[in-house]
């Protein structure tokens, strides 16, 4: 099976890549696409396993950002020079094999010029380029999917023409059979039906019994105020969707410490939440019907899923509300999305902090520092990273998705209405990202029937 291998450095082009990756797993299958290498164990051999996976695919994408070409790693030194570099070592595998490497260019980057880099590298720099823009991206990934369904269509090459043969030889003529003369059947009438009695019918069977339905830990939020928002003065790194920043109270609730697991995920598949309409909103239960639904996406695809105590993802906003609302039929407990003020206030306190920790980022946490390409179990840093209510992987694994329907500032009015097709928030940073989005007041919006390879989410009651 041919596939596809994205090559990227997360803090140059991380956004790009997953973007990338959903529109090429949406037209060419989620298992033809790889993406990422987050399973290599203690004592292996890094460079023989990422050579083995770029040697099972027949094309590379080489994702270049502005900061390709000079990043540098913790002690200032160019990561391209680096021979132990992720990036460096996929493209070298790929140009050694004679895998078909495609520079795409992304963020308005320009093409590397071939004394910008090493020399085991500045084969790339004869490689034809494409171009990724914001403003037209799905125009541009449009034009590079028709370019990847010629190159996959073929192996990586053009066909060979098939061999001249000559003609078969004449088939012998074979005449046909003399026919056989059969005489019609004697009639015979059918036996007179014997009468029995019916067999009783069996008692119905027992229903069965339901599994054991684990609930998440929830840590109670007291009621008073907070800081919501940012304020550009004091974060000079706020977005102005963020603004202005507000003091707003809110009654007492409980959030779960942590998102939403693949463990507790899998508990509302199999107990039949993908065919009870009651836990669906209308529009959601219309969208899974039309989508024929009954999995979060990349749910049978076991790399991607991810252990029990992965954070579940894939699953659109329509999917995270009926969870809920299936969890709280089958407890009695009022389980929901939290709102977006919710979400925010169990991430940071009462006092406006830029992370869930302070107001510096840290070192500590690969996902923040920007050395992380891998989601983690949820809780897998402790308490490094946690709130002051004890909130955990606030500002990195996954987006979470809120009850929230989007707001572009805070001057508009909250609305938390369930049905409709609107745009809803989502909150975190995610293991794609950086410090940047890793700020407890960053905001972003999805339509609810999208889902991404980032997006879980976790309860309030």
């Amino acid at each position: 099976m041919s596939r596809i291998f994205i090559s990227y450095r997360r803090e140059d082009s991380g956004g790009y890549a997953g973007r990338l990756f959903d529109r090429l797993a949406e037209h060419f299958g989620h298992d033809r696409i790889f993406i990422d290498i987050d399973t290599i164990e203690p004592g292996v051999d890094f460079v023989e396993v990422i050579e083995q996976a770029v040697g099972s695919c027949d094309v590379l994408l080489a994702l270049i950002g502005k900061q390709w070409v000079d990043a540098t790693d913790q002690a200032g030194r160019r990561r391209l020079d680096n021979p132990d570099d992720f990036v460096r070592v996929e493209i070298i595998a790929a140009l050694e094999r004679n895998i078909r490497v495609v520079p795409i260019l992304v963020g308005g980057a320009p093409m590397p010029l071939a004394d910008e880099l090493p020399d085991v590298l500045r084969k790339l720099a004869r490689r034809n380029a494409h171009e990724v823009s914001d403003k037209r991206f799905h125009y541009d990934v449009d034009q590079l999917i028709a370019v990847l369904d010629r190159v996959l269509s073929s192996g990586g090459y053009a066909a060979p023409a098939p061999a001249r043969t000559s003609p078969p030889p004449e088939p012998a003529y074979v005449p046909p059979p003399e026919p056989v003369y059969t005489p019609e059947p004697v009639y015979t009438p059918p036996p007179e039906p014997v009468y029995e009695e019916p067999e009783p019918t069996p008692p119905p069977a027992p229903a069965p019994r339901r599994r054991y339905i684990p609930e998440p830990d929830m840590v109670p939020i007291p009621a008073g105020t907070f800081l919501l928002g940012s304020d550009k003065s004091v974060d000079t790194e706020a977005y102005t969707d963020e603004t202005p920043q507000t003091e707003l109270n809110l009654p007492d609730y409980s959030i779960a410490r942590y998102p939403t697991t693949v463990y507790e995920y899998q508990c509302f598949v199999e107990e039949g939440g993908y065919q009870e309409p009651s836990f669906w909103t209308e529009a959601g239960w219309r969208w899974r019907e039309e989508e024929k639904r009954a999995e979060p996406m990349f749910w049978n695809i076991p790399e991607l899923r991810g252990s029990d105590y992965m954070p579940v993802i894939g699953v659109s906003w329509y999917e995270a509300h009926a969870y809920c609302e299936w969890l709280a039929a089958m407890t009695g407990k009022p389980y929901r999305l939290p709102s977006e003020e919710e979400w925010e206030k169990a991430a940071r306190g009462t006092d406006g902090r830029i992370y869930p920790w302070g107001n510096e980022p840290r070192t500590d946490l690969p996902s923040v520092d920007d050395t992380s390409r891998m989601r983690t179990p949820v809780g897998w840093y402790g308490a490094i990273g946690e709130s002051p209510y004890g909130i955990s992987d606030a500002c990195a694994n996954v987006l979470e998705w809120t009850l929230s329907q989007w707001r572009s500032n805070y001057e508009k009015q909250p609305n938390i209405e369930p049905e409709g097709k609107v745009m809803r928030t989502v909150r975190s940073g995610m293991w794609m990202s950086g410090r940047f989005i890793a700020r407890v007041a960053v905001r972003d919006t999805y339509e609810p029937h999208l889902w991404a390879i980032y997006l879980g989410f976790r309860v309030a009651t």
